[in-house]
């Protein structure tokens, strides 16, 4: 199972639902409880099997007659579209329903099984409505988590759909990051796109070929001082990573030699943006849309090495799947969050969009029909019961599972007609909270038009796109019986876009939620290929970001409904040459009305009279097996395709841009010389060891941050190697210290009694080694654990524990260190630190052994003088006061014990 599989059923299909005629004749769905969860299962429509041959049903509703034929006949000849003027394709067509006599009563007893309602004290619920109802139940796929992937069996390799959002942490640039921090908004901060927009229209945008959107140019530009004519072409800065990179890495950053570097800080700095330029900015992040040119043009497919840039930023992938029980090193590269999405295969109405050159306006549309910006467009909750197919690993990671479970879910829904006929009728645009990544062309004006100036364009693209639509309705809509609209069957459906939805922000309003920051659009174009990624740069180093990721799903369903139901009475009866009934003469009338009216059922046996109307025919009293078919309802099955679009969860994470963890230290330990009672510590800056675990917390906070570690970089605790370098250099090097022996590191929590900054402040250059004193009292032990802290504030691995003390013998000073290690603090602990040995075994002298020998015994004499001639044991050979060895062997692990003991015979 390379996915989770979804069915997503619409409610209408279940039994008990408001839809009650499918629940009499089948072709539906229950929930069933079981030990993992609930289930779904299915009772089919019951009607005539390939063969002719009725099949043999799980249920069968009594009153409806369900020998010889079919229960239900339709007349498909008759089928006819019911309004020409309607726009969907909408068709009726005669269903002819049949009572069973055995059940049925009379006419007014079929009635109220029909409709509802008391007979003979008996209350019916009517098994006909005249409700409008819908079916868009389809299946989908949605990829597991990178660290669902990551706890499965090494050997699975059955889950290859798999979505990671994480970071990557490039390089640290203190002043990029301290100027981001005081921005009021993540959305002013430098966009990776926007450059890669400029490395590509370099040429046309200095030659004013084509129109970049005015403050999206100040923007990157900053305000006009980094352009071509000037001699710094934005684009340039993507080729400077490399160089950039290098040069922070070793701390040696001439921002004067190095056009990134001052685009990033002091130019940014020393050339603020305009009040007008940031207000726009503000308003028109809040939505980054990608439609179908900005999809293929390259603007969106960022190279490795161009996105490396920046410092850092939240990266999206839906393949993302090596190194299972790892830290993913091969793709958490730098500083930034990648998500990677999967194309829609075969796209049909996608195909519309884009070929109609509507993609541009139908993104803009979808944008503000979901973001709730319309009043007369707005999605509505729609409830459905999903039921997932996964698989899960085992506790102990050894095995995988297979797991069912149905539950009710809500969907955000809207009819997808009604958004193209909106969007038909209201070409000027009502929003401008938006921007098209990549320059201004005819559709992206025409989308954001709001006084009509390209009313043909928006008009045009919106008609032959809703023209095609509606032609494919008509041709795929495959409805043409009962069976077809009955059988459990799978609507297709195809993915038109996607949306990620940025969180983050101090809480506001009376809830205290988090504010939606931004929001990013896809559509889904025939070359979104799958592996392509997304990479968001304007985040904060440190702060929690929730990334919610949408999928825009077109179920292509149908919809139905049930008209003009007319039932039949006796009106008489006609008799053979014996007097018995050969014939019933029925009458088809209208329930409400009681007035007789035609039947809808063309093939019928007319009534042979010259007074018999088209509502009036005869049935046979015997249909050879004991029954008849004097129970008689007619109705119009009415339906038509129906498209919905739905907002499918995809997946959600919460994480933060970290550092990696630091080196481990090495402790060289000391005394100084002389009286002053002191002790001395090298510590040294190891070089890295990627055979290590996340290290050991010591306080609450770093339990929280190994937590939001862990977390965003996938990683299953104790199971995955720490194989990513820390990118900023060491900082700090902590000191801690006991005067009691510590059971655990949490031990150490609030006892940090140095913090040592290995910052020159002259040169500026970090030192890899400091010493560490102290000064202690003797005949004493203390215990130290050392630590180092990057740049980022992120903690290290831990040194081991030293045992020092300073022995003062008759005025000589000398010092002994143990090292301690962080498994030698483990003590176990003994539930039950006794037990009783004769519960685990006994060793019982033989019978023999125990039974008195009478040989010297005087019976006639006294018994207490004859205490001495009783001999216990009739054995020649006695155990008493005689000493035994037993040897016991463990049989796992091979150790041994040997008890020695006596048996002594107590004589009182």
């Amino acid at each position: 199972m390379s996915s989770k599989e979804l069915k997503i059923i619409d409610l209408n299909l279940f039994s008990g639902s408001g839809e009650p005629f499918r629940t009499a004749v089948g072709g539906y769905y229950d929930i069933l409880s079981a030990s993992d969860g609930e289930v779904l299962i299915s009772t089919p429509y019951y009607n005539r099997r390939g063969d002719g041959e009725l099949g043999e049903p799980p249920y069968v509703y009594p009153f409806i007659a369900a020998v010889k034929d079919s229960m239900i006949k339709i007349d498909e000849d008759v089928k006819k579209t019911i309004d020409d003027e309607v726009l969907i394709p909408n068709y009726r067509f005669p269903i002819r329903l049949e009572g069973n006599s055995e059940y049925v009563r009379d006419s007014n007893h079929w009635k109220t099984i029909l409709l509802g309602g008391t007979f003979g004290h008996i209350d019916y619920d009517a098994i006909y409505s005249d409700s409008v109802f819908d079916n868009h139940s389809f299946d989908y796929s949605l990829p597991y988590s990178q660290k669902e992937y990551n706890s499965m069996p090494e050997e699975t390799e059955i889950a290859s759909d798999v979505i990671q959002i994480t970071y990557e942490y490039n390089y640290y640039h203190d002043k990029y990051q301290k100027y981001i921090d005081k921005l009021d908004s993540e959305l002013l901060i430098p966009n990776l796109y926007l450059l890669k927009m400029y490395q590509i229209y370099a040429d046309e945008i200095a030659a004013g070929d084509i129109t970049i959107d005015k403050d999206i140019e100040n923007f990157v530009t900053l305000e006009g001082t980094y352009t071509k004519e000037n001699g710094y072409a934005p684009g340039n800065l993507l080729d400077e990573v490399n160089v950039l990179k290098h040069k922070l890495r070793l701390d040696h950053v001439d921002e004067k030699d190095l056009l990134l570097s001052q685009y990033l800080t002091s130019s940014i700095i020393l050339n603020p943006l305009s009040a007008s330029t940031i207000s726009n900015i503000k308003n028109k992040f809040q939505n980054i849309i990608f439609d179908d040119d900005a999809m293929n043009s390259g603007v969106y497919q960022v190279a490795s090495d161009e996105k490396d840039i920046f410092p850092f930023y939240i990266k999206f992938n839906f393949t993302a799947q090596e190194n299972r029980n790892s830290s993913i090193a091969s793709y958490i590269e730098n500083n930034n969050i990648k998500f990677n999405f999967t194309a829609q295969e075969n796209s049909s109405i996608a195909s519309y969009i884009e070929d109609n050159d509507y993609d541009s306006k139908f993104m803009k549309l979808l944008k503000e029909t979901f973001n709730e910006d319309l009043e007369d467009l707005t999605p509505e909750d729609t409830e459905f019961v999903t039921e997932t197919t996964f698989i899960s690993a085992s506790s102990d990671r050894t095995t995988y599972s297979e797991h069912i479970n149905a539950e009710n879910s809500e969907y955000r829904t809207v009819d997808f007609l009604d958004m193209l006929l909106y969007s038909k009728n209201n070409i000027f645009s009502e929003t401008d909270d938006c921007y098209f990544m990549g320059d201004l062309d005819e559709k992206r004006l025409a989308a954001l038009d709001d006084i009509g100036y390209y009313r043909y364009v928006n008009s045009i693209g919106n008609l032959k796109a809703i023209t095609e639509v509606i032609n494919s309705l008509d041709t795929d809509f495959d409805i043409e019986n009962l069976a077809d609209l009955y059988n459990l069957r799978t609507n297709t459906n195809e993915t038109l876009a996607y949306r990620i939805e940025k969180i983050g922000g101090l809480p506001s309003g009376d809830s205290k939620t988090q504010n939606v920051l931004q929001n990013f659009w896809f559509f889904n174009s025939d070359d979104f290929m799958q592996g392509s990624e997304f990479y968001d740069s304007q985040v904060k180093y440190g702060k929690d970001y929730t990334y919610n990721v949408y999928a825009y799903v077109l179920s292509t369903g149908v919809k139905y409904s049930f008209s003009d139901l007319r039932l039949t009475r006796v009106i008489g009866t006609i008799d053979d040459d014996d007097g018995e009934i050969e014939k019933y003469c029925l009458e088809f009338y209208n329930p409400e009305t009681d007035e007789a009216i035609e039947s809808l059922y063309i093939n019928e046996e007319q009534l042979d009279s010259e007074y018999a109307t088209d509502a009036q025919l005869t049935s046979k009293a015997d249909d050879g097996d004991g029954s008849d078919s004097r129970y008689k309802a007619d109705f119009y099955l009415n339906c038509e395709p129906s498209l919905k679009l739905l907002e499918i969860p995809v997946f959600s994470k919460t994480l933060k841009v970290m550092d990696h963890i630091p080196n481990q230290v090495n402790i060289s330990p000391y005394q100084y010389m002389d009286m002053s009672q002191k002790l001395g510590f090298t510590v040294n800056y190891e070089i890295f060891n990627e055979y290590l675990n996340y290290p050991s917390t010591i306080s609450s906070n770093d339990d929280t941050i190994k937590n939001d570690y862990l977390n965003a970089n996938d990683i299953i605790e104790d199971e995955g190697y720490i194989d990513n370098v820390s990118v900023s250099r060491q900082r700090y090097f902590e000191v801690y210290r006991l005067d009691k022996k510590p059971t655990s590191i949490g031990d150490f929590d609030k006892n940090l009694i140095k913090t040592i900054d290995l910052r020159d402040p002259v040169t500026l250059e970090n030192f890899s080694t400091a010493q560490a004193d102290d000064k202690i009292i003797t005949n004493k032990k203390y215990y130290y654990l050392f630590r180092t802290l990057n740049e980022q504030g992120m903690p290290g691995h831990l040194s081991e524990i030293y045992e020092s003390q300073l022995i003062n013998d008759g005025g000589y000073l000398y010092s002994i260190f143990n090292i301690i290690f962080e498994s030698d603090l483990e003590e176990d602990i003994f539930v039950n630190p006794a037990r009783a040995f004769k519960k685990i075994f006994e060793l019982k002298p033989n019978l023999s052994q125990m039974a008195f020998k009478y040989d010297d015994v005087d019976f006639d004499s006294i018994a207490l003088t004859q205490l001495e001639n009783l001999v216990v044991g009739s054995s020649d050979d006695t155990i008493w006061n005689k000493q035994f060895k037993v040897r016991l062997t463990s049989k796992k692990t091979g150790k041994k014990i040997d008890l020695n003991f006596t048996y002594k015979l107590l004589t009182e």
